[in-house]
């Protein structure tokens, strides 16, 4: 994609704080926490930040919809339309 430098944001912070920490994680999602790791080795620096649901609504909204298509998609110029409501709600608070 051709990004270096990320933020990952994520509204559970018992799972930013699992990926964040050094120790192995043996619970049942710890095969994602590898996952999560593994992926954000491959940028220049990758950072884990919680963010609260209320301020992540429009990653919210693009993740159920992907979910419910069943599509896998990278938005770089734009906005999806779906999701377009969203945002212009978010830059008027």
């Amino acid at each position: 994609v051709g990004f270096s430098d990320v933020v990952l944001e994520g509204d559970s912070l018992s799972v930013i704080q699992r990926i964040q920490s050094k120790c192995e994680d043996k619970s049942l999602i710890g095969a994602y926490i590898r996952d999560c790791r593994e992926l954000g080795q491959g940028f220049n620096t990758c950072f884990f930040s919680h963010i609260p649901r209320s301020a992540n609504e429009v990653a919210h909204v693009l993740a159920t919809m992907g979910l419910k298509s069943g599509e896998q998609s990278c938005i770089k110029d734009g906005i999806k339309e779906c999701a377009r409501e969203v945002v212009e709600r978010d830059k008027g608070e």
